[in-house]
């Protein structure tokens, strides 16, 4: 479902839950049930589409770091081969939670711009604060 559809789907909602709450009564129906049910079934739509938006974006990480990966093994000499849309494979590693595979990649990454003669000290001091936390835990 794109964003468009989702929208117009809550509008329809929206406008046409006053009219089944009065419908619903006029049938016998306590408006509280009515209320809370209507509650409920707005929660399992915003939960589910939030866990879709979510997977979507998981799967979309794991695509841009199956890029990366196939970019650095054509050509593992390339600092440019370590982006994809502008973010680092480490930074993506990092965002499933993979912190072990993105120290790793940068320590390689670290390695190649110190024999181009590249100033990467904060870059140093991030997997250095990436270590000690992977040792606290």
């Amino acid at each position: 479902m794109n964003y468009a559809a989702f929208l117009a789907v809550l509008m329809v909602l929206t406008f046409s839950f006053p009219v089944m709450v009065e419908l619903a009564s006029n049938q016998g129906v306590p408006r509280s049930t009515t209320v809370i049910a209507g509650g409920a079934v707005t929660t399992l739509v915003l939960a589910g589409w939030y866990i879709r938006s979510r997977v979507q974006r998981h799967r979309e990480v794991l695509e841009w770091i199956a890029v990366a990966k196939q970019n650095i093994s054509q050509d593992p000499d390339n600092e440019e081969a370590y982006f994809v849309r502008n973010d680092h494979l480490g930074d993506l590693l990092l965002r499933l939670g993979r912190r072990r595979e993105a120290i790793d990649v940068f320590e390689r990454y670290l390695t190649l711009g110190s024999r181009r003669g590249v100033d990467l000290t904060l870059l140093r001091e991030r997997v250095a604060r990436l270590r000690r936390q992977e040792d606290r835990e």
